[in-house]
Protein backbone atom coordinates (compact mmCIF):
# COMPACT_ATOMS: atom_id res chain seq x y z
CA UNK A 1 0.00 0.00 0.00
CA UNK A 2 1.52 3.25 -0.90
CA UNK A 3 1.40 6.64 1.13
CA UNK A 4 -1.55 7.91 -1.44
CA UNK A 5 -3.43 5.29 -0.54
CA UNK A 6 -2.50 5.56 3.04
CA UNK A 7 -3.78 8.98 3.25
CA UNK A 8 -7.01 8.33 1.48
CA UNK A 9 -8.32 5.42 4.00
CA UNK A 10 -7.55 7.77 6.88
CA UNK A 11 -9.75 10.46 5.09
CA UNK A 12 -12.58 7.79 4.62
CA UNK A 13 -12.03 6.69 8.23
CA UNK A 14 -11.18 3.14 7.21
CA UNK A 15 -8.69 1.42 8.52
CA UNK A 16 -6.36 -0.60 6.01
CA UNK A 17 -6.31 -3.54 7.79
CA UNK A 18 -9.89 -3.77 6.62
CA UNK A 19 -9.10 -4.18 3.29
CA UNK A 20 -7.93 -7.73 2.19
CA UNK A 21 -4.74 -7.15 -0.29
CA UNK A 22 -3.61 -10.44 0.99
CA UNK A 23 -3.20 -12.37 -2.59
CA UNK A 24 -3.00 -15.49 -0.10
CA UNK A 25 -6.67 -15.34 0.72
CA UNK A 26 -8.10 -16.74 -2.79
CA UNK A 27 -5.02 -17.31 -4.36
CA UNK A 28 -5.67 -14.84 -7.23
CA UNK A 29 -5.25 -10.61 -7.14
CA UNK A 30 -7.81 -8.85 -6.59
CA UNK A 31 -9.25 -7.01 -9.68
CA UNK A 32 -8.72 -3.44 -10.29
CA UNK A 33 -12.16 -2.37 -9.19
CA UNK A 34 -11.66 -4.26 -5.90
CA UNK A 35 -11.03 -0.49 -3.68
CA UNK A 36 -13.18 1.72 -5.56
CA UNK A 37 -16.46 -0.58 -5.21
CA UNK A 38 -15.60 -0.58 -1.55
CA UNK A 39 -15.31 2.51 -1.11
CA UNK A 40 -18.38 3.41 -3.38
CA UNK A 41 -20.47 0.97 -1.11
CA UNK A 42 -19.61 2.13 2.09
CA UNK A 43 -20.47 5.76 1.32
CA UNK A 44 -23.70 5.34 -0.39
CA UNK A 45 -24.81 3.30 2.46
CA UNK A 46 -23.96 6.59 5.01
CA UNK A 47 -25.40 8.68 2.71
CA UNK A 48 -28.53 7.10 2.33
CA UNK A 49 -28.81 4.90 6.05
CA UNK A 50 -29.00 7.53 8.53
CA UNK A 51 -32.94 8.22 7.77
CA UNK A 52 -34.83 10.50 9.81
CA UNK A 53 -38.12 8.20 10.03
CA UNK A 54 -38.60 7.17 13.02
CA UNK A 55 -38.46 3.08 13.68
CA UNK A 56 -36.89 2.80 10.11
CA UNK A 57 -33.86 4.94 11.88
CA UNK A 58 -30.92 3.03 11.54
CA UNK A 59 -28.18 4.75 14.11
CA UNK A 60 -25.09 6.61 12.30
CA UNK A 61 -23.34 4.73 15.26
CA UNK A 62 -24.34 0.95 14.01
CA UNK A 63 -23.45 1.86 10.69
CA UNK A 64 -19.91 3.15 11.21
CA UNK A 65 -19.89 0.11 13.58
CA UNK A 66 -20.18 -2.28 11.10
CA UNK A 67 -17.73 -0.24 8.91
CA UNK A 68 -15.14 -0.37 11.02
CA UNK A 69 -15.46 -3.73 12.37
CA UNK A 70 -16.30 -5.71 9.27
CA UNK A 71 -13.37 -6.97 6.85
CA UNK A 72 -14.00 -7.56 3.16
CA UNK A 73 -12.32 -10.35 1.74
CA UNK A 74 -12.77 -12.42 -1.85
CA UNK A 75 -12.87 -15.63 -3.37
CA UNK A 76 -12.57 -17.00 -6.77
CA UNK A 77 -14.94 -19.74 -5.80
CA UNK A 78 -16.70 -21.54 -8.91
CA UNK A 79 -20.24 -21.08 -7.88
CA UNK A 80 -23.89 -21.04 -9.38
CA UNK A 81 -25.29 -19.48 -6.27
CA UNK A 82 -24.01 -17.47 -3.73
CA UNK A 83 -22.15 -14.45 -4.73
CA UNK A 84 -21.01 -13.26 -1.03
CA UNK A 85 -21.71 -14.53 2.27
CA UNK A 86 -21.78 -12.34 6.06
CA UNK A 87 -20.02 -14.26 8.54
CA UNK A 88 -21.40 -12.16 12.12
CA UNK A 89 -18.92 -14.13 14.61
CA UNK A 90 -16.10 -13.18 12.44
CA UNK A 91 -17.06 -9.97 11.30
CA UNK A 92 -16.49 -11.03 7.37
CA UNK A 93 -18.12 -9.87 4.41
CA UNK A 94 -16.73 -12.29 1.78
CA UNK A 95 -17.49 -11.46 -2.18
CA UNK A 96 -16.99 -14.10 -4.46
CA UNK A 97 -15.17 -13.20 -7.59
CA UNK A 98 -15.68 -16.58 -9.43
CA UNK A 99 -19.58 -16.49 -9.76
CA UNK A 100 -19.92 -17.84 -13.40
CA UNK A 101 -23.24 -16.41 -14.36
CA UNK A 102 -24.28 -12.48 -14.73
CA UNK A 103 -27.54 -11.00 -15.02
CA UNK A 104 -28.03 -9.16 -18.72
CA UNK A 105 -25.86 -5.99 -18.87
CA UNK A 106 -24.71 -6.54 -15.75
CA UNK A 107 -20.51 -5.85 -15.22
CA UNK A 108 -18.17 -7.52 -12.51
CA UNK A 109 -17.93 -4.43 -10.72
CA UNK A 110 -21.61 -3.51 -10.78
CA UNK A 111 -22.08 -7.66 -9.25
CA UNK A 112 -19.38 -6.86 -6.80
CA UNK A 113 -21.58 -3.66 -5.68
CA UNK A 114 -24.76 -4.96 -5.61
CA UNK A 115 -23.19 -8.29 -3.28
CA UNK A 116 -21.50 -5.64 -0.94
CA UNK A 117 -24.72 -3.86 -0.40
CA UNK A 118 -26.53 -7.15 0.13
CA UNK A 119 -23.67 -8.65 2.71
CA UNK A 120 -23.82 -4.86 4.57
CA UNK A 121 -27.04 -4.72 4.90
CA UNK A 122 -27.50 -8.26 6.43
CA UNK A 123 -24.29 -6.92 9.22
CA UNK A 124 -26.53 -3.56 9.78
CA UNK A 125 -29.49 -5.28 10.53
CA UNK A 126 -27.62 -8.19 12.81
CA UNK A 127 -26.25 -5.51 15.06
CA UNK A 128 -29.51 -3.08 14.92
CA UNK A 129 -32.04 -5.97 15.48
CA UNK A 130 -30.05 -8.61 17.58
CA UNK A 131 -30.31 -11.25 15.48
CA UNK A 132 -30.25 -12.52 11.57
CA UNK A 133 -32.86 -10.87 9.34
CA UNK A 134 -32.02 -13.69 6.86
CA UNK A 135 -34.26 -11.72 3.67
CA UNK A 136 -37.28 -11.10 5.58
CA UNK A 137 -39.41 -8.00 4.95
CA UNK A 138 -36.65 -5.59 7.07
CA UNK A 139 -33.91 -6.48 4.96
CA UNK A 140 -35.50 -6.21 1.85
CA UNK A 141 -36.97 -2.76 2.90
CA UNK A 142 -33.16 -1.54 3.62
CA UNK A 143 -31.85 -3.43 0.53
CA UNK A 144 -34.43 -1.62 -2.02
CA UNK A 145 -33.09 1.70 -0.08
CA UNK A 146 -29.86 1.33 -1.14
CA UNK A 147 -30.14 -0.57 -4.40
CA UNK A 148 -33.58 -0.20 -5.43
CA UNK A 149 -34.15 -3.49 -5.66
CA UNK A 150 -34.62 -6.51 -3.25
Amino acid sequence: MNDLEKKLYLRLGINPSQIDTDEKSCGKPMPDFWHDEIDRARKHILSVLPLDISHWTIPIEILEKIIDEYTIVGSWRKTRRQLGNCNYTKKIIRVNLGYMYSQKGETPQSRMYNTLLHEYVHAILYLHYGRSQNHNENFKFYLRLLNGKS
